[in-house]
């Protein structure tokens, strides 16, 4: 789903080149030239920063960690304060992440976040408790699924997790986990549909991706069942 880590540092910084490639991709659905995509979108600007130092604070050399966390936190502040995106080099995020408009966006650094996902301004995907484990509160991150998309405002927060291809609703607040394929809205938020994310997420190759297509005939049978 999301980046392993690094197994070492050329091979963490290769993989982390080709995601941030996808990353681009996502952007150019419509004929665009690459250069003026990468300078014009706050979410790549993030991103870039996101996919350099990820395989550096990953690295199995003690001192380029170190050093790499230091400037880490000047990066993404810097980020920040341009982008309002707050996307730490801990966090894991696959290929393909698309976050398409200016606005406050905060994922924990604990965050795992599946390949070709959609973040909308306003999302704050942080932690939280649920529930009691041993007698004391369960606290957690979330984990998204490959081709989540993610509205407006949306709040997701503990041990959750979001199965592919759901889509969650502008301003919904969800605290327990999304089914594959599942659509939710609301605070707290409900399923409302089981239509998924796929008219949402759109990328290079969709049409023939067999993750996606089976995810679609998953879908599609499930409905029939119901029938």
């Amino acid at each position: 789903m999301a980046l392993p880590p690094a197994p070492d540092l050329l091979g963490g910084c290769a993989s982390s080149w080709r995601c941030y490639l996808e990353d681009v991709d996502r952007y150019r659905i419509r004929p665009r030239p690459r250069l003026a995509v990468i300078l014009l979108n706050q979410g790549l600007w993030a991103a870039a920063v996101y996919r350099f130092f990820y395989p550096l604070v990953r690295s199995r050399w003690p001192a380029v960690r170190r050093i790499s966390h230091f400037a880490s936190v000047f990066a993404v502040k810097a980020i920040e304060v341009l982008a309002g995106i707050s996307l730490s080099p801990e966090a894991e995020v696959g290929g393909g992440l698309y976050v398409g408009h200016f606005g406050h966006v905060v994922v924990n650094p604990r965050a795992r976040i599946g390949r070709n996902c959609n973040l909308s301004p306003g999302v704050v995907i942080g932690s939280g408790g649920r529930g009691e484990e041993d007698g004391r509160p369960r606290e957690g991150v979330p984990t998204l699924g490959d081709r989540v998309y993610v509205g407006p405002g949306a709040v997701i927060f503990g041990p959750v997790e979001i199965g592919e291809d759901a889509a969650i609703g502008a301003n919904a607040v969800v605290t327990r986990s999304v089914p594959p394929r599942a659509v939710v809205a609301g605070a707290p938020a409900r399923i409302v549909s089981r239509k998924g994310s796929f008219l949402y997420v759109q990328y290079r190759g969709m049409e023939t991706d067999p993750d996606r297509l089976r995810s679609l005939r998953e879908r599609d049978g499930l409905r029939e069942g119901v029938r």
